[in-house]
């Protein structure tokens, strides 16, 4: 099954909502309803947000912290909300920002503003030099740079694709929006594999993702709606992983088995074809290993714990070798002898390293003239043993580069961070009184991404639930 590669689809278009859930982090205990601008907004509309401007506790938060209120306006006038009206604060109650897809590759996306104010919206022409406007009703107003959103609006072909159920959260919710399948907020590669694997692989039920942040009274909760299904026999209904733990300064991945490993190298991999078997027998005589003996690994319940090595700027590079360090916190297999894997384990380590540092030898010709030639010499790579805990860290290390495991009764971590391994050693155990939800599925120190949230967000946890008809993600913002 495919579930996997969605999870990670949507932690990475999920990077793009967390910088705007980061300046609607406030300690509120009681906040207005208002949230129905949507249905004022143009009916092509391919991306929509909503947030209350006019919560007292956001206009008390504001006043007293200076860097999300400088966050919040950046957010508003980076995507063009009238910088005179902004100014003017209390003319605002509501603000719902609309984009239109452009219909052709080069063209500027249409976008625009529907906005609820205190009094009489057909008075805020003073504020609206450079934009065309209509009203929607007595204190609605939308606006834009260009004509044909307003138009639409004039017509009354207004947005019309939220259910029922949708409309209904968004009537109890802090903030919310949705976005079209085919448009991508935030700067996404959009040509990235994942996205062609969600639509060839899950069936779409609905043609928009629908978001929304409630309150809770430690935390905040991010709900987004994906419209992929699955099929009901491939539904998994019970998590075998459970106690996440939090590691800072890192994401901390709750996976459930992957099953065949080599269906989800395949998903990965759409665009060619992978002949299973020469690769396998290229990584054995490579690395003098047997791989379908490793594989045994990742067919059960792990922990992947992910640690940017330096500030990410998107979730989608938490995935890239190379800038992270990474420990796969899992335990022997049942029923596999554990001298068996340990043994191809250290196999491929002081091989792969070998290939990766190789060492010049000089050769002398027969005619007496002489050469280097490269070697991977896998002899010189032993691994060193260090007691730690109950159990023994075994590791390799060149240069700036580690790989290594740690072996514990059943207990198997496998690592390219000495570093990393012991703190999850340490911290995973660790009471965390804040930590309410403990059974996430992610849980992640947004600290990572070097975003100013993290001044108001300790962590952030995620839950994963498939359904037929959709797959919805859960996230539990942790306010510090």
């Amino acid at each position: 099954m495919k579930q996997h590669w969605l999870k990670i689809y949507i932690l990475i278009v999920g990077s793009a909502i967390f910088v705007l859930v980061g300046v609607l982090w406030f300690g509120i205990s009681n906040y207005t309803r208002a949230g129905k601008l949507w249905q004022y907004a143009p009916r092509e509309t391919d991306f929509f947000v909503e947030i209350n401007l006019a919560d007292k506790n956001l206009v008390d938060f504001l006043q007293q912290n200076r860097t999300a209120k400088d966050m919040l306006e950046k957010f508003l006038l980076d995507n063009d909300l009238p910088a005179e009206l902004w100014k003017s604060e209390n003319e605002l109650i509501e603000v719902g920002m609309f984009i239109i897809k452009a219909d052709k590759e080069g063209e500027k996306n249409k976008s625009g503003w529907i906005i609820r104010t205190r009094g009489d919206a057909g008075q805020l022409g003073v504020y609206l030099g450079g934009y065309y406007y209509t009203t929607a009703k007595a204190n609605i107003a939308v606006i834009s740079r260009e004509k044909e959103p307003i138009r639409e609006i004039e017509n009354k072909n207004f947005f019309n694709k939220m259910s029922r159920d949708q409309e209904k959260r968004m009537k109890g919710s802090l903030a919310g929006g949705f976005w079209d399948l085919d448009f991508w907020p935030g700067n996404l590669d959009v040509a990235w594999p994942l996205k062609n694997i969600v639509k060839a692989n899950f069936k779409i039920t609905r043609e928009a993702v629908f978001w929304q942040i409630t309150k809770r009274e430690e935390s905040f909760d991010l709900f987004l709606e994906w419209p992929a299904g699955v099929e009901k026999q491939k539904i998994e209904a019970v998590k075998t992983n459970k106690d996440v733990y939090f590691i800072e300064g890192a994401m901390v991945l709750n996976i459930w088995e992957l099953g065949d490993i080599w269906e989800k190298i395949a998903a990965g991999n759409i665009d060619q074809y992978l002949d299973r078997a020469a690769i396998e027998e290229y990584l054995n005589n490579k690395y003098k290993i047997r791989v379908d003996r490793l594989y045994t690994i990742f067919e059960q319940p792990f922990f992947l714990v992910v640690q940017p090595t330096q500030k990410s700027d998107g979730l989608y590079k938490n995935y890239q070798s190379g800038i992270n360090h990474y420990v796969l916190d899992a335990s022997v297999p049942s029923g596999q002898d554990g001298g068996v894997i340990i043994s191809e384990l250290e196999s491929f380590m002081r091989n792969y390293m070998a290939y990766k540092f190789p060492e010049k030898r000089l050769k002398v010709l027969p005619d007496k003239t002489s050469g280097y030639e490269v070697v991977a010499n896998s002899d010189k790579f032993l691994l060193a043993t260090e007691k730690y805990g109950e159990g023994d860290l075994r590791y390799i290390r060149k240069d700036n580069f580690e790989a290594g495991y740690y072996l514990s009764d059943k207990k198997l971590m496998i690592f390219d961070s000495v570093e990393l391994a012991k703190s999850v050693l340490d911290n995973k155990n660790r009471e965390v009184p804040w930590l309410v939800d403990r059974n996430s599925e992610c849980l992640l120190d947004p600290n990572i991404f070097g975003w100013q949230i993290a001044d108001f967000i300790r962590a952030v946890g995620m839950d994963f639930e498939w359904g037929v008809e959709s797959f919805n993600v859960r996230a539990t913002l942790y306010n510090k």
